[in-house]
């Protein structure tokens, strides 16, 4: 023990194994007198799901994987999906990032479990004579229906197309999310009982009639528009919106390019756009953004996974016009609000530069938004940002409809959170009753490192794109070795301490820790 004075040292006496622990919370949970706290590690904190990442990290370091998928399992149904699509904010987070510029590849550890894996079971309740009607059958709606299905209410999810699976099956690429996958998911949810409803595109008399039918309904919309630029030029032949595009590269129509195409964005949808030219067999691709390279919102491993293709970037370039004299051309200049300062202040700069790319094919590829018809269908009314409720009715939102286009783990966790809701509703709970408090999480604290080991972050193995044609997953998956060694690299950040100094040795925070990993260490003239 250490301390300013004896009588705090009688107090601080909490000893964690780190060895054993597994971060789960539960010694915060069963403290008599609200001492324990958990140093959230980052990656945990960041998690829109609020995946115990440290955990199951810290399982597979142990050579434990089958703990550390069932960790994963108990909150995310749908591991098989996320594990190849996630944009993984834990890495943005991961503090590894300090000691040598690389996280941990957390994502790639998630795929080392799941990726092969048999799909799991939705086992539901006992009946309940509940009725809910789920709209969209994308990520948010696909979480929804397991948490309410499994609740043991009667679920029903409706989609205007003709398979489910939402933007994950119409727009995101064969080579990072197969259908075989996806169907195994949905089959899970269908073998669980829950009812698919396809090819049924909802208006508001359909919503009504919904409505009238069900104790409750969630919107979970996506965002499957894209976003127009406003320059001229934009509507000519030859120029494209990306998610037209990845939906006919999906579906095995309009695969031929050819000669040049340009994207026009910056993020994971252009990359996609930007490798799917390539297996069309577009001669050359160039990728456009009006920022830096250090704003593109994705990961430089992926960035250097379309050069490898032969992928091109022209960076810091705002798209001004496009005319189709004698071909395609797309004219930018720089976008002075958009540039740091030290390209402003370099010597050659010109900020009335302009540069001409021209083009066979244009793809914009620069936001999505929920189709207009669709999210008409909450009548304009407020939505609560903590229940998610649209104004008085049971009705709900959830997926992009809430916050715009997102990712896929985010869009589920919206879509779990409108499921407590309802499920809160369905039982006749308040909706509001300590959703707004964190859990027993301290996330402001000094980080005590150990030296740490000095791998570098391992890469795993996959097949790699041949080129046009080539639709094969590309997924790559680490061997036990490379997980392991990957899993070493955690820093282990957080861990359950006694924060509020005011342990009276009650003990079911020792007796209770499922680990065996916390002790209470009581001063010798208390035994």
């Amino acid at each position: 023990m250490s301390a300013e004075n004896i009588l705090e040292a009688l107090t601080d006496n909490i000893v964690v194994d780190k060895s054993k622990c597994i971060f789960c919370g539960h010694c915060a949970e069963k403290c008599v007198l609200d001492n324990i706290r958990i140093n959230r590690a980052p990656c945990s904190g960041a998690c829109p799901l609020g995946l115990n990442v440290q955990g199951y990290v810290q399982l597979i370091a142990r050579g434990q994987e089958d703990r550390a998928r069932q960790l994963i399992a108990d909150v995310l149904p749908f591991a098989p999906v996320i594990c190849r699509i996630c944009d993984h904010p834990c890495e943005h987070a991961c503090n590894r990032r300090d000691v040598d510029g690389q996280a941990v590849s957390i994502n790639g550890l998630k795929r080392y479990l799941f990726a092969g894996m048999p799909d799991g079971e939705l086992c539901p309740a006992a009946a309940t004579g509940k009725k809910v009607a789920i709209v969209g059958a994308g990520p948010a709606g696909m979480l929804a229906a397991y948490d309410l299905r499994r609740a043991g209410h009667d679920v029903a999810v409706y989609d205007a197309a003709p398979k489910a699976g939402g933007l994950l099956r119409s727009v995101l690429p064969l080579w990072k999310l197969p259908d075989s996958v996806l169907d195994g998911q949905i089959a899970m949810l269908e073998k669980g009982g829950v009812t698919f409803h396809l090819g049924q595109r909802i208006d508001k008399a359909g919503l009504g009639a919904l409505q009238a039918a069900h104790d409750a309904v969630i919107l979970a919309l996506g965002a499957g528009e894209g976003r127009a630029s406003g320059i001229s030029g934009e509507q000519l032949p030859g120029t494209l919106q990306a998610l037209d595009f990845l939906t006919r590269v999906r579906s095995g129509q309009g695969r031929e390019l050819s000669g040049n195409v340009v994207i026009v964005g910056g993020g994971y949808v252009a990359l996609d756009c930007a490798q799917a030219a390539v297996r069309c067999g577009a001669e050359k691709v160039l990728v456009v953004y009006r920022r830096t390279v250090d704003d593109f919102k994705a990961d430089r491993e992926d960035l250097e996974k379309a050069r490898a293709l032969g992928v091109r970037f022209a960076f810091t370039w705002a798209p001004e016009r496009i005319t189709d004299a004698g071909g395609l051309t797309l004219y930018c200049r720089h976008d002075m609000a958009k540039l740091p300062g030290q390209c402003v202040d370099y010597p050659d700069f010109d900020p009335d530069e302009e540069r001409a790319f021209p083009a066979d094919t244009i793809i914009w590829a620069i936001g999505q938004q929920p189709d207009r018809q669709l999210a008409s269908l909450a009548g304009g009314v407020s939505v609560d940002p903590v229940t998610l409720q649209a104004g008085e009715k049971p009705l709900f939102v959830a997926g992009d409809m809430v916050g715009g286009a997102s990712s896929a783990i985010r869009a589920m966790a919206s879509g779990r959170q409108a499921a407590t809701s309802v499920l809160r509703l369905l039982e006749g709970s308040d909706l509001y009753y300590e959703r707004s408090y964190p859990g027993p999480f301290i996330d402001d604290y000094v980080l005590d490192i150990a030296e740490p080991c000095r791998h570098e972050r391992q890469q795993g193995s996959g097949h790699v794109c041949t080129g046009k044609g080539d639709f094969e997953e590309t997924t790559d998956v680490f061997t036990a070795e490379q997980a392991r060694t990957e899993a070493s690299r955690c820093l282990s950040c957080g861990g359950p301490t006694g924060h509020y100094r005011n342990c009276w040795f009650c003990l079911p925070c020792e007796v209770e820790c499922p680990e065996q990993a916390l002790y209470v260490n009581i001063p010798y003239l208390l035994r």
